[in-house]
């Protein structure tokens, strides 16, 4: 019989097979919004969380929140005593929807119609909203019913959350970790629905609540978002004559440059007379090791928003103090005394200035320093110019080198042909600010000015207009290329006043004039250079399974995303035996792609001879169980954060109707010096966490259960009643599932089975030493010191009341160093499935991608068509082909699959051609005029994984007809071909091989 049902969390916690825990948030929030209307620009709202943005639109009043809560306590122990019961398990298992005139019931259905309620709401300035661990709130919604499909849970004790436990986003010091992301590890909550959850489930002790409030961003300040992270920002003086150390800042991102003159004039050590003389600022991002610095070309009342990110280093020049004059050269910008005066500066490049040798010292060191410095403009080759890593900025500085090389629109802007076509009325363009910055950055990258620069003024002006970029969060680099190519369009659409076009069905009339007449009517309102050579057109034929109605359409297309094959899904686990001598296994399971876990159990259950029945499959985060897999749990469902341990079983876990007789107590491993700290940060576990099995059918007396409790994994816990255990036996059956690594050969006191035996001698005739730690018990998946249950050895009969589901080995440094074999925990058996010389590496082409592309597929329910025959939405088939293709084609590799709670990257490599792409067996457009044949002119290239990858470039350098490779402030010709073709390619960018040498403007249909 296989395992079907585990009693589970559906969003990500095992808070089923227990009463709470905590868990490590997997959800990815792949939240890349898409460009909108330029007049829902202007009451967007953002909230920024670095670089993930949740928009809501902006109201001028809060909505007042209902709330209920059980009766406060003052200790840990009343309140726990205090508040309202959960319905048990037994009670509610009678049925799957609880009473509904239940008091407690109505008192959760209205949290959970407040909590949504707010989180649908307006931002207004000023406002005050808290920070909340997704995992808590996760396992909140499960007991209070948040989405349908959890409403078989609402109220129900398995489920109670217990304490508002933020622990896993906060830091040793209990601030808030760096570069969380929203809706991901954490969530905002209103101040009143903030406080309606406190009242009822109270704050975790020694935790305090995390606010932050809503300010304004963007240049015209319409923009509001809860700023969650404030810049951090060092100070410092640019001659270092004095010794003077750099100060740490905080300063909210609607701060403006005038309030950092301020705080440097304070912070710093000046006298009286530098205090009241004017300054300069420059700027070193990423701090002094970054090795340059650029001067600050911003008026007072200009804000840091978008031109500053945290951990940049700020230096303040100050004036001979004899005549006033500066002594490096520098645009003619100043940043006076107390009062600031109204100067506009004219536009500059930004261009960096580099720190030449020897590299300075940290200006923060005691010792004296000066600064040594380079011309500030490096001569190059036009077009090989470098773009400075401002801050996770790679994503657009590879876009930027990709788009940069396509030559005909490069010379269409260096031309100023495009100032000619610029639309700044345009309401679904950007007032033409997307094109005057791409257009004034171009002229510098191709200027042969400068060998690398920092393009802020074009990073400010993509954030102001797409806010999903605003930031210094890493992005995926083909959306920003896809906002690009769509704000340019828009800024340099010759069309002044789009006209309404009727949309026509085909009505069997002939592709070739449906086609024609399509993209005429597409040109009526959307011409332009980015159109003249980026657009294609694509034909979409659906078919109605009920009816068989035909819809065909032909649809412009900018890029083209190809999916890439997916033959297999591989898995690795770790397979922990019943043997407590012998060490998990680590395996690999090759799996077929949209499966579910049932598949993984039969591999399992093949590989290790076991029945499926006596397998459970656990996802591990940070020391602790996140939850456990059953059999129809599909991959979607798996993030790619945690490990795979699957347990080998006593006893058969049945759970088809949620009645399998088999529970778990949870064993996790606590350094006893970390968790004795107020900040109850998840760095607190180590080990790998253990489980316990309880067999509630075998009842035996104190005296048998003791003794079963001696042999060496033969039986699962027995319990005493009402599902409680001995403690005694938990003891043991701790004390021989580490003797593998906790009984140190080397480091050993006594013999092999003393800490075992240990716990069966009365306390009076104990003669050896105790075990090397201490256990501990509670409710919650959170250890907290006030509220857990101290297993005392000296309780002869002691038992562990059922509700006690995790057990708590705490170790001291001491111990910890001493007993703790961290080499002979982590050792692992391979099985032959896990040996890397299995692993070949897979490579596709090109054609592969293109024949996915344009296979049909069934739409899912999710994508149903609306038939215009039946009036219904049907599952159809769909086809898409190629009718048309653009001379610039942009093909996309999907590498990135996001959902729900699962984020991955493809890695298969690709092989493209460099020269000679033949696209002319993909074309149906049987009389189609134009060549087939293309050559790479870009790639862009990403390394690593989700969120924490690299993005570079290799393009076509026209000039010097050669290849170049692009990383940051890096140029290099490329040497080898492995440096075009590689498995890191994700975006491709294609020319027609009659345009390579051309720079005229194509003639498009």
């Amino acid at each position: 019989m296989t395992v079907d049902s585990v009693l589970r969390d559906n969003e990500d916690s095992i808070s089923s097979l227990s009463k709470s825990s905590e868990v490590k948030d997997s959800q990815h929030i792949g939240n890349h919004q898409q460009k909108s209307q330029q007049d829902n620009h202007d009451q967007s709202v953002a909230m920024d969380t670095e670089g993930s943005n949740t928009p809501v639109a902006q109201n001028n009043g809060e909505t007042p929140m209902e709330v209920c809560h059980s009766s406060s306590q003052s200790t840990s122990a009343k309140v726990e005593s205090t508040k309202p019961k959960p319905l048990s398990t037994s009670n509610a298992s009678k049925s799957v929807n609880p009473p509904t005139d239940d008091p407690m019931i109505s008192c959760l259905k209205r949290q959970r119609d407040a909590v949504k309620k707010c989180r649908g709401s307006s931002l207004v300035l000023g406002q005050e909203w808290h920070v909340l661990s997704m995992a808590w709130f996760r396992r909140w919604q499960q007991y209070v019913g948040y989405r349908k499909y959890e409403e078989k849970y609402l109220g129900k004790e398995a489920y109670f959350p217990g304490y508002i436990d933020n622990s896993d986003i906060l830091d040793v010091n209990g601030d808030l970790k760096p570069k969380l992301m929203n809706e991901q590890d954490y969530m905002l909550l209103r101040g009143d629905a903030w406080t309606m959850l406190v009242e009822y489930y109270e704050l975790a002790p020694g935790q305090e609540p995390i606010t932050r409030s809503v300010i304004c961003r963007g240049s015209e300040r319409k923009i509001l978002e809860i700023e969650v992270y404030q810049l951090t920002i060092e100070i410092g003086l640019l001659d270092n004559e004095n010794g003077l150390g750099t100060v740490s800042c905080q300063f909210s991102k609607s701060a403006t440059f005038g309030d950092v003159a301020e705080r440097a004039r304070e912070a710093l050590s000046l006298t009286e007379r530098q205090k009241s003389s004017d300054l300069r600022l420059w700027l070193s991002s990423g701090g002094y090791s970054a090795g340059l610095v650029e001067p600050i070309l911003k008026l007072p009342d200009d804000y840091l928003d978008g031109y500053v990110k945290s951990n940049d280093l700020i230096l303040m020049e100050l004036p001979n103090l004899e005549d006033g004059t500066f002594s490096r050269p520098f645009e003619e910008f100043r940043i006076s005394g107390p009062q600031l005066p109204d100067q506009t500066p004219a536009p500059q490049s930004g261009a960096a200035i580099p720190l030449g040798p020897p590299a300075p010292p940290s200006i923060a060191s005691t010792s004296n320093t000066s600064t040594s410095w380079q011309s500030h403009s490096t001569p190059t080759t036009p077009g090989l110019c470098g773009l400075v890593n401002m801050g996770n900025t790679c994503f657009m500085s590879s876009t930027l080198q990709c788009l940069s090389n396509v030559p005909i629109l490069t010379e269409y802007m260096l031309s100023d042909k495009w100032r000619s076509e610029l639309n700044c009325t345009n309401p679904l363009g950007m007032r033409g600010e997307i094109a005057k910055a791409y257009a004034a950055l171009i002229a510098n990258l191709w200027s042969g000015k400068f060998s690398y620069l920092a393009p802020r003024d074009f990073k400010a002006t993509l954030s102001e207009f797409a806010p999903q970029f605003s930031g210094f969060q890493q992005h995926d680099g083909q959306e920003v290329m896809a906002f690009m190519l769509d704000g340019l369009h828009e800024d340099l659409n010759r069309i002044i006043s789009k006209p309404y076009i009727e949309i026509k069905e085909a009505d069997n009339r002939p592709d070739a004039v449906v086609a024609e007449e399509a993209w005429q009517n597409y040109k009526l309102r959307n011409d332009s250079i980015i159109v003249d050579l980026f657009h294609g057109q694509l034909k979409s034929t659906l078919i109605c399974p009920e009816c068989e109605n035909v819809s065909v359409t032909f649809d412009p297309f900018c890029y083209l995303s190809l999916p890439l094959p997916q033959d297999q899904h591989c898995f690795t686990f770790h397979f922990v035996r019943l043997d407590p001598n012998l060490p998990p296994v680590k395996c690999k399971l090759t799996l077929p792609p949209d499966g579910t876990m049932a598949l993984a159990y039969q591999g399992l259950s093949e590989m290790f001879q076991l029945p499926k029945n006596r397998i459970l499959i656990g996802e591990v985060y940070y020391h602790k169980f996140h939850r456990f897999l059953v059999t129809n749990d599909t991959y979607s469902h798996i993030s790619d954060r945690g490990q795979f341990y699957a347990f080998e079983l006593r006893e058969p876990f049945e759970t088809e109707s949620n009645t399998s007789p088999i529970r778990f107590k949870y064993v996790y491993f606590l350094d006893e010096a970390l968790a004795s700290r107020a900040s109850y940060a998840a760095t607190m576990y180590f080990g790998t966490p253990m489980l316990l099995e309880l067999d509630m059918d075998k009842a035996a007396p104190p005296q048998e259960d003791d003794e079963n409790a001696t042999e060496s994994g033969a039986v699962a816990l027995s319990v005493v009643n009402d599902g409680s255990v001995l403690q005694s036996a938990v003891r043991s059956a701790i004390a021989e599932r580490c003797s593998r690594f906790l009984d140190n050969p080397s480091k050993r006191l006594a013999e092999p089975d003393t800490y075992k035996n240990w716990w069966h001698q009365d306390a009076p005739d104990r003669q050896v030493e105790p075990p090397p730690y201490t256990l501990y018990a509670s409710r919650s998946g959170t250890f907290v010191r006030d509220t857990a249950m101290l297993m005392d050895p000296d309780e002869v009969g002691a038992v562990l009341p059922s509700e006690y589901s995790y057990i708590w080995v705490s170790l001291n440094s001491l111990n910890k160093r001493l007993f703790y074999d961290d080499a002979a925990a982590k050792t692992e058996e391979i099985h032959p499935s896990a040996s890397d010389s299995l692993e070949a590496e897979k490579c596709v082409s090109l054609d592969d991608c293109l024949k996915l592309y344009t296979d049909i597929e069934t739409l899912g329910k999710k994508d149903a068509w609306h038939c215009p025959n039946c009036k219904r939405f049907q599952c159809a088939t769909k086809k898409i082909d190629l009718w048309s293709l653009p001379p610039v084609l942009v093909c996309h590799l999907k590498r990135f699959s996001y959902e729900r709670h699962y984020r991955s990257k493809i890695d298969t490599k690709v092989d493209y051609p460099v020269e000679n792409l033949d696209l002319r067996q993909w074309i149906i457009q049987p009389d189609y005029g134009q060549s087939a044949k293309y050559n790479l002119l870009a790639v862009a290239h990403h390394f690593g994984g989700l969120g924490a990858g690299h993005y570079t470039a290799t393009a076509f350098h026209k000039p010097s007809n050669a290849w170049y490779y692009y990383d940051d402030c890096n140029v290099h010709k490329c040497v080898t071909r492995d440096e075009l073709v590689a498995k890191s390619a994700y975006v491709l960018v294609y020319i027609r091989s009659d345009l390579s040498s051309s720079s005229k403007i194509p003639d498009t249909q």
